[in-house]
């Protein structure tokens, strides 16, 4: 690997005697990796270095190598010294147990016959590391975990070998306290499945995912599955073992079904709160190198490989036939007939409970372009990928400035080959049809600039390419008298053909002039070099050329509308440096620019910034096209539907071979949804790469919660006749940009169908519904209404009794934390069906301004939480301000109605009258919704 001299200090980690490269290096961008001879011969000859040597290690069982950049990074403890500060170890994962042992022992000064080492994962003694030969990726030890080096007690005995990970699976008790998963798997390391971190979840099925390392990805996709009814079904109570298929060289021994199992039974068999995937992640990594390290990844490729793998690896077919694949033709020209028959072909290899619920078919349709001859043939899909805007344009977002320093936020489409001459085309005809818009703008009056820190940082050409945009840059179109003032010399200015002629400098001074205004406020500082603060963003003016510097001035605090004094200043045109300071002199001399040029650049300093500017130098009045309801953005998921079934044009990458041609085409490719399964995964295609870029859309989508009709989006006749509404049950969420970003989730619960989100270990109920649509969404998880309204069944830990699916049953979990009332709450709970939330406001009695003892929020939530009655269940509680010094609560409330009613709870709520004053409901509704608005008509409901 080589390394530039002069970057040493910020591409290692410290210490730099280690040579430890930082996680955030990536090949390519920051280092390049060369071979040891390669290297010797550049640094014979120029120099450099430190050289970091890393050798290649085996990637796969097929022989695949790959060379080992990053090491793993563990923090070592002593036993005798638990609480002293750990030493710092990288291995690498080939680096076997001894060897591992050995380091440890040498780091700490003990001496390798008295010690062991222990897996001390979240700082418990997991697994004794037992197997010297074990590699360190064989024992599943993760980055950045503890590490225990355990000394020999005085008499020397070891002590007691306790470990604190979980229980056994309910279908395969056992009375040792480890969790071993469902069977002795030879290639899993001994002991290191899942565990429990925390207990008590805020619901059953809703359990956080400990992240084990940029693990947001699996954590996030996984949720959503874990909470799929027919997966539940399948896997929560190992039901799922009678049809592993271990022979299968496609799947993977059913190690990932296993491991999928015993991570689905431990969230929905016990009281799981937080559970470290550790088995999960090691198996998953095993099968699909590209998931074995902590480098971040796609949750969509991850949902992909793991369906598949679950497939084959419960694929109830042992002994797949040879099969053809079928198309329309002369002699079976019934579409419904050959899309029959190329199913049945399908199903003689492939037969699994994920082609029973979430696999289903598209028409395929390729058209050669030489010969016209057309293919049609059909084909299984697992999830559907919509496109956000089509393949042949990009949507181009940016602000409108307005002369009252206000803006607009903009978004339009157009193709990917045109030029800023048709974006400000579209924005004229945009404007057009918008009355809130000025409607006499034209492209030649239009400016279309790059902001940065607040300056001008590049003014575009009309020939300019809306490919070199990106997505992550502030726009800002400025309309201004003559845009040409603000172009550099030799850039063009002919709107009707913007490649005719290039724009020349006349020899004769000009009679117009553009003007830059920068903004600043007064430095916040007394040290020495603070500079004042650029703010807002910049204006720009058109006028005529002034006479005096006193006629300039007067017209720019005109335009800007400041007041005569403020003080203004010349800076460098396009670098706005301001540096060396000219003060602009209020004066009759004669106005001059200082290279006799159309542009000048000043900056203003404001005492006082007005309304229109701010210090975080955002336009403020910036109204966006979605408005603050993003649900009335003009993008839904209906058009993204429409987009996936246009036809799309093949390149020479992707080209077609033509049977009748013999010769690969680039032909016309249509995909069309021809049936649909019962699980429907929609992947929004957010993510874009081209040969010179990389891209991520954030627009937003508008989709439905709930009765997405798909009718209009699929051609079987049966399926667009009937059985064709979906409700939504998860969402994959991608915050942040390429570089890096965060993945949560959305799950909707099949206990209580209410929304909870779900943030690696951390799990919160959703109490406004607007929040589950934002423009982070990227994977969708709907299931077919008919199904969710079975009498499916969810699994109930110790012999509970059965619940049916998203029944409204009462939460197992409550304030409480007595899990030993949940299995005869359960049980009592399974056969209710007439639960009902409300939300009431409860006033604290005599707050200190009306000469009574303050009774704080803290204090009037725990007096709620200790009114316990039969049937009831707190969900959660707000403050909310009323006046002055007094709080009152507003709490949700779970009531079964056939074992207490509304009233006796407020009754009870208002028992004592010296921590409450009065109850009220404000809102209500039936467990399968939320609060209903405040109208609600509350007496009539009583």
């Amino acid at each position: 690997m080589c390394i530039r001299d002069s970057m040493n200090s910020e591409l290692l980690d410290e210490p730099q005697t280690k040579l430890i490269l930082k996680r955030s290096m990536r090949s390519g961008a920051h280092y390049k990796i060369v071979s040891q001879h390669v290297w010797g011969l550049l640094h014979t000859r120029y120099g450099g270095g430190p050289a970091l040597m890393r050798r290649g290690i085996p990637d796969s069982p097929y022989g695949d190598t790959m060379l080992e950049v990053h090491l793993r990074k563990f923090d070592v403890f002593k036993s005798s010294a638990p609480d002293d500060p750990a030493v710092v170890l990288h291995m690498s994962r080939v680096t076997t147990v001894q060897e591992c042992t050995e380091k440890c022992a040498l780091a700490l000064g003990v001496e390798l016959e008295n010690v062991r080492l222990w897996d001390y994962f979240n700082k418990d003694k997991y697994q004794l590391l037992s197997r010297p030969e074990q590699s360190v990726d064989e024992a599943n030890l993760q980055d950045n975990q503890d590490l225990l080096l355990e000394e020999k007690e005085e008499d020397g005995s070891w002590p007691p070998e306790v470990t604190y990970t979980t229980s056994t699976p309910a279908w395969n008790a056992l009375d040792s306290p480890t969790y071993s998963g469902f069977r002795n798997n030879s290639s899993s390391p001994r002991g290191a499945g899942d565990n429990i971190t925390s207990r008590n979840p805020i619901q059953r099925g809703v359990c956080g995912l400990q992240n084990l390392g940029n693990t947001c990805f699996m954590n996030s996709a996984v949720s959503c599955l874990l909470n799929v009814p027919q997966l539940v079904q399948t896997f929560a109570d190992g039901s799922f073992q009678q049809e592993v298929n271990e022979d299968n060289p496609l799947g993977a021994k059913g190690e990932i079904a296993h491991a999928f199992g015993s991570l689905a039974n431990m969230v929905w068999m016990s009281d799981a709160d937080v559970v470290a995937p550790r088995n999960f992640k090691w198996t998953v990594g095993q099968h699909a190198p590209q998931f074995r390290g902590y480098d971040q990844h796609d949750s969509q490729e991850l949902l992909n490989f793991l369906l598949d793998k679950l497939h084959e690896d419960l694929n109830r077919i042992r002994d797949k036939p040879p099969t053809e694949k079928i198309e329309i033709s002369d002699e079976m020209p019934d579409p419904e007939e050959v899309a029959a028959e190329a199913w049945r072909r399908h199903k003689l290899r492939n037969d699994s409970v994920i082609v029973d619920n979430m696999q289903a078919q598209y028409k395929s349709t390729i058209v050669c372009p030489k010969c016209q001859k057309v293919y049609i043939t059909f084909d299984p899909y697992m999830s559907l990928t919509v496109p956000l805007v089509a393949e042949e344009t990009k949507t181009v977002s940016f602000s409108l400035a307005l002369p009252d320093r206000s803006s607009r936020a903009i978004r339009v489409n157009v193709k990917k080959e045109d030029t800023i001459l048709q974006v400000l085309e579209a924005l004229v005809e945009k404007a057009a049809g918008d009355t809130s818009l000025p409607s006499d703008l034209s492209p030649n009056q239009l400016l279309f600039t790059e902001i940065w820190s607040h300056k001008v940082y590049k003014t575009f050409s009309p020939a300019d390419e809306v490919e070199d945009l990106s997505d992550s840059d502030t726009y800002v179109v400025y309309h201004v008298k003559d845009q040409s003032l603000f172009q550099p010399r030799g850039r063009t200015n002919n709107y009707t053909n913007p490649l005719a002629h290039p724009l020349t400098t006349p020899d004769t001074a000009p009679t117009s002039i553009g003007v830059i205004v920068l903004h600043k406020k007064p430095k916040q500082s007394s040290y020495m070099y603070a500079q004042d603060l650029y703010i807002g963003t910049p204006s720009l003016l058109v006028f005529d050329m002034p006479g005096t510097n006193a006629d300039f001035l007067e017209a720019v605090h005109e335009r800007v509308g400041m007041s005569a004094e403020t003080h203004v200043e010349y800076v460098e045109p396009y670098t706005a440096r301001s540096t060396p300071i000219s003060v602009v002199e209020d004066n009759q001399e004669e106005f001059v620019t200082r290279t006799n040029d159309k542009l000048v650049t000043v900056a203003m300093l404001w005492e006082h910034p007005p309304p229109g500017l701010t210090a975080a130098g955002d336009m403020v009045g910036a109204s966006s096209e979605d408005s603050s309801d993003p649900s009335q953005g003009d993008k839904s998921l209906y058009d993204c539907l429409g987009l996936a079934g246009e036809p799309e044009q093949l390149t020479e990458e992707n080209a077609f071979y033509c049977g009748e041609c013999k010769e690969f085409v680039e032909a016309s490719k249509q995909l069309e949804v021809w049936s649909l399964p019962k699980v429907l995964l929609i992947h929004l295609k957010r993510f874009s790469y081209t040969k010179w870029s990389r891209d991520k859309l954030d627009d937003y989508i508008n989709f439905p919660l709930e009765g997405l009709d798909m009718a209009d989006y699929v051609l079987s006749p049966v399926d667009k006749s009937q059985d064709n509404i979906y409700d939504l049950i998860g969402i994959s969420n991608h915050h942040g940009g390429l570089g890096g970003g965060h993945y949560t989730a959305f799950v909707r619960s099949l206990i209580d169908k209410q929304w909870y989100e779900v943030d690696d270990s951390l799990t919160s109920k959703v109490h406004h519904l607007s929040s589950l649509k934002s423009s982070s969404a990227y994977l969708l998880v709907y299931v077919k209404r008919s199904e969710l309204q079975k009498p499916g069944w969810v699994p109930s830990p110790e012999g509970s009794g059965d619940s049916i699916l998203g029944a409204p049953t009462v939460p197992l979990h409550n304030n409480n934390n007595n899990n030993n009332n949940n299995s005869n709450s359960n049980n009592n709970n399974s056969s209710s069906r007439n639960v009902e939330c409300f939300t009431l406001e409860v006033t604290p009695a005599a707050p200190s301004h009306l000469g009574g003892s303050s009774i704080s929020p803290g204090k009037l939530k725990d007096y709620l939480r200790l009114v316990q009655m039969d049937g009831v269940l707190w969900d959660w509680m707000d403050e909310e301000p009323i006046v002055a010094d007094c709080t009152r609560i507003v709490a949700q409330v779970r009531i079964d109605l056939a074992k207490c009613s509304l009233q006796d709870v407020m009754s009870k709520v208002e028992e004592d009258s010296s921590m409450v004053a009065s109850v009220s409901l404000r809102s209500y509704s039936d467990v399968n919704g939320y609060d209903s608005p405040n109208d609600t008509d509350a007496t009539n409901f009583l």
